[in-house]
């Protein structure tokens, strides 16, 4: 899996996503991520200690995914969309 930084540069860059690449795997596992996430936050209570917590959980790709980078990764699609292009 590649970085965040590499991600975003690659999708803020406008070019062609193809099926299979690095970009589309990280790109699914974050989307994958976000809603592993937002179904254990609204399956059940929470306290704000166990919140903090899930932020080790989404670390599985070496540290290269957290929650706080989910969240405001979602936060800024819904603000300001990519415009993004999968080919197969």
């Amino acid at each position: 899996m590649i970085d965040i930084k590499e991600f975003l540069e690659y999708m803020e860059s406008g070019k062609i996503i193809t099926c299979g690449s690095k970009i589309h795997e990280c790109m699914h596992w974050f989307s994958q991520e976000a809603l592993r996430l937002t179904a254990e936050l609204n399956g059940s209570y929470h306290t704000p200690q166990e919140i903090r917590a899930l932020n080790g959980t989404a670390d599985r790709k070496a540290g290269r995914c957290n929650i706080q980078f989910v969240s405001a990764f979602l936060y800024r699609l819904w603000k300001e969309p990519l415009h993004w292009s999968l080919h197969r």
